[in-house]
């Protein structure tokens, strides 16, 4: 019988092979209890430190969710919440964990960092608005922040109180023919929207345009509604924040798309026109007159780079909806506030008469002197906060004030409607005070307690340009028309983005 001398390999290469694979598959089994191991330390560590914070029970899967209806339940339960588990809640959005602030201090030290925003929200409306500064986190966010900032500098501001004027003169007009002289009833966000996007297009892209005579909404501001109620419903709902799902298997998803097209269109046409009227026109390539497109135009890095054209359009979109959506919110609940308390809104047309002594317009240098409105301003935007919090993703553990530590991965929501709302910071704070704003109240107040435009180096860029748009529309609505309550219309609080009412936000209006 004759032997093979291949057997004795054969039998080698398979122990060989053997071992090899026990030793790959003891090699992963070692990786993945390690990896277990890590990851039920890191979970474990997350429980131990946020068993610190306190919260309300939620459901096993969906956290807290049910709660986030973004209507006055929303509003009631975060008060209830504030009373029984203190000023910084424990939360579970489905699977993050959320820390809800209405501490300000423990917002202070949230929003003294440029730490990156929540990126659930923010990537949704980058749909929108790209990678703008409201979106945008890290260099990009830092770079573009420098070279927008001079297009908000006081100087480049002053001229705009005219525009202001224009458009406020234009809505007065509209009032006065609706009314015909009788007390009429007015929804107050519908004709605002048009009103702030006019002042937009006028001072920040020399686009002369005049919506609120049309008599009917905006092709934009109907986009910016659907645009903005979309991206809530998403964010709420696990399956909608599938972009296949939304956009190809619901019916708000293909509107919402449209209203995309809408809005982009309308801008993309804004920052062409500004091109051409640039190349037509040497003065304003000289400087002599400068305005929001033609800063982002000229902007130069040191080794002068600018911007690009995609850049150029997320920020254009960025400032039409922070522009307009936000201070139609606050003057909207401004008027509706004003309704409600006779007695501030009749001392608030004294001072204003006063201040014009005849004249038809507020000057840049007259708006300092309305102080009685400007308090006023300032507390109707505490009571109803167009913006209504503000979110970040922890990228590392963070300790704040009281000693307590967030860890790393944790959503945070500073809650400014909550801070603003907070009876351990404001007394009585459902009472409408304006004097909580007099100098001396307002030197006294924590510096976090009243952050309707954010704090730090994130905060909102456009600040002073839409508190100056608010006092002139405000101070020529009240010195115009008497404001009543319409007793048969009272306005459900109703968060879009910005707050808003689920009926419109509906005053009586009466011609002086």
């Amino acid at each position: 019988m004759e032997s093979t001398g291949e057997q004795p390999h054969s039998v080698y290469f398979t122990q060989l092979s053997l071992t090899i694979y026990v030793g790959i598959g003891t090699f992963l089994l070692l990786f993945l209890l390690l990896w277990f191991y890590k990851f039920h330390g890191e979970i474990q560590r997350r429980k131990t430190l946020l068993k610190e914070f306190d919260g309300p029970p939620g459901d096993w899967f969906i956290g807290h969710v049910r709660h986030f209806t973004c209507d006055e339940y929303s509003f009631e339960i975060f008060g209830q919440w504030l009373d029984t588990h203190g000023e910084n809640i424990k939360l579970k959005l489905f699977w993050n964990d959320v820390v809800a602030m209405m501490n300000p201090n423990s917002i202070a030290a949230v929003m003294k960092t440029s730490g990156p925003k929540f990126e659930l929200a923010y990537s949704l409306m980058a749909q929108w608005i790209g990678k703008g500064i409201l979106t945008s986190d890290g260099p990009h966010w830092f770079r573009n922040r420098r070279l927008l900032t001079p297009a908000f500098h006081f100087e480049v501001l002053k001229p705009y109180t005219e525009v202001f004027h224009q458009t406020v003169k234009n809505l007065i007009a509209t009032w006065r023919e609706k009314c015909n002289g009788k007390l009429t009833s007015l929804e107050m966000f519908e004709h605002f929207s048009l009103v702030t996007l006019e002042s937009l297009a006028k001072t920040a892209f020399s686009t002369d345009v005049e919506f609120p005579r049309k008599g009917k909404k905006h092709p934009y501001v109907d986009a910016v509604n659907t645009i903005t109620t979309a991206t809530t419903d998403r964010i709420k709902s696990l399956i909608l924040r599938s972009n296949f799902v939304f956009y190809h298997l619901t019916s708000q998803g293909r509107s919402t798309r449209k209203a995309l097209k809408v809005a982009k269109d309308f801008t993309k046409d804004i920052v062409k026109r500004r091109r051409e009227i640039r190349r037509e026109n040497q003065d304003i390539k000289t400087g002599k007159y400068r305005d929001f497109v033609d800063m982002l135009l000229d902007a130069k890095d040191e080794d002068g780079s600018g911007l690009t054209d995609e850049e150029i359009l997320d920020e254009v979109d960025t400032f039409m909806f922070a522009g307009h959506d936000t201070t139609a919110s606050g003057l909207s609940w401004f008027m509706y506030n004003m309704a409600r308390h006779p007695e501030h809104q009749e001392r608030c047309r004294e001072e204003i008469k006063e201040v014009l002594a005849g004249q038809d317009n507020i000057t840049w240098s007259d708006l300092p002197k309305l102080e009685y409105l400007t308090m006023c301003i300032k507390e109707s935007l505490r009571i109803h906060s167009p913006v209504l919090l503000v979110a970040r993703h922890l990228s590392e553990d963070f300790k704040i004030p009281d000693g307590r530590v967030i860890p790393n991965g944790t959503i945070v929501w500073l809650l400014l409607n909550g801070v603003h709302n907070n009876p351990k910071v404001w007394k009585n704070p459902k009472v409408f005070d304006p004097y909580r704003f007099s100098p001396e109240n307002s030197e006294k107040r924590h510096s976090h307690a009243f952050v309707p435009f954010s704090a730090g180096p994130r905060n909102c860029i456009g600040q002073h340009f839409a508190l100056n748009e608010l006092k002139i529309l405000a101070a020529q609505v009240l010195n115009n028309f008497r404001l009543e309550v319409d007793p048969e219309k009272v306005p459900k609080r109703f968060f879009s983005l910005v707050l808003r009412s689920e009926d419109g936000v509906w005053v009586e209006v009466q011609p002086l």
